[in-house]
């Protein structure tokens, strides 16, 4: 599969994982080994590499981002092509969402987002209906990630955090809501970005296993934060946004022949998914993890679900 996406035999390579601090190590271990075999060590490469994948161009060496690093460069492909609209509002909204994601947003301090607000498409631009809400002007409230904390934030303030949901505990739900309804596969296949009441309802069990009788319940609760959330955004919305991008050809970027992602395990489905959907070549990711070491709150990762998405 490789030779037919990479007719010139260069190799675009991205390393990816959840944590900004593991990037950043894989990184330096990797210039160091290049520097043992007689290259010429950078002391900005990381830098010099977002640029290149910023603008479309082939990459000299790997590119080691965080996954929230790598899917604000992609938004900011569809800012600066002004093909689509972008997610972020501003370049502040974008790096307070990578820090809160990742702890730093140090590779990204030289891209000057669209300040100004995003752009539209010229034509077929994706309806608010189906997109998270962004800001149209530096006036509006800068969103936020919502976080496991602002969740928990969130469902203390809510009648619809019944007693039968405190019993199963609120990790449970906003697993059930941020893994499932909104962060599984099938919901990127959907017209909205989650899935309806009955798809959640009617979900295996072997992938939720929660007690179908209180899936109502969790979906009742999804549907209150989907309505109260002015001011917020989740992870899912991001995702969601950038496949839609790129299935209506408005992605454009340097092309991706390989991805190696590693605590794959810290992902959505819906992240994967993504991944999948850039790899020019599909054989040409490599996904490495251990489900007991999962530090993502709310993720439920299964290599069973992955293996899915390649048939």
């Amino acid at each position: 599969g490789g030779s037919d996406a990479c007719p010139h035999g260069h190799k675009n390579t991205i390393f990816v994982c959840k944590s900004k601090t593991l990037g950043v190590s894989v990184s330096k271990h990797f210039d160091d080994l290049v520097c043992v075999l007689g290259d010429e060590r950078s002391s900005d490469a990381s830098n010099a590499s977002a640029e290149v994948f910023a603008h479309g161009g082939d990459l000299a060496r790997p590119l080691f981002v965080s996954t929230s690093e790598l899917y604000v460069l992609l938004d900011h492909t569809l800012a600066s092509t002004g093909r689509a609209r972008s997610f972020f509002s501003t370049s502040a909204e974008a790096a307070a969402f990578v820090r809160d994601l990742s702890g730093t947003g140090d590779l990204l301090a030289s891209f000057d987002c669209d300040e100004d607000g995003p752009q539209e498409s010229g034509s077929g631009g994706s309806s608010s209906a189906t997109t998270a809400p962004v800001a149209s002007s530096k006036g509006d409230v800068q969103r936020r990630l919502l976080t496991y904390e602002r969740f928990r934030q969130f469902v203390e303030k809510s009648t619809r955090f019944t007693r039968e949901l405190r019993k199963v505990g609120e990790m449970t739900v906003y697993r059930e809501i941020f893994s499932y309804i909104k962060g599984s596969a099938e919901a990127m296949e959907t017209d909205s970005g989650f899935l309806s009441e009955d798809q959640y309802v009617n979900m295996a069990h072997k992938v939720s296993s929660l007690p179908e009788e209180l899936r109502p319940l969790v979906y009742a609760l999804f549907v209150e934060y989907k309505s109260k959330r002015r001011e917020l955004f989740d992870l899912s919305d991001l995702i969601f946004h950038l496949i839609r991008a790129k299935r209506n050809g408005k992605l454009a970027g340097t092309r991706i022949d390989r991805f190696v992602v590693d605590e794959v395990q810290d992902l959505m489905l819906a992240e994967v998914k993504l991944l999948l959907e850039l790899s020019s070549d599909k054989n040409g990711l490599f996904l490495c993890g251990d489900t007991a070491q999962t530090i993502s709150r709310g993720v439920g990762f299964r290599f069973a679900d992955v293996k899915t998405l390649f048939h």
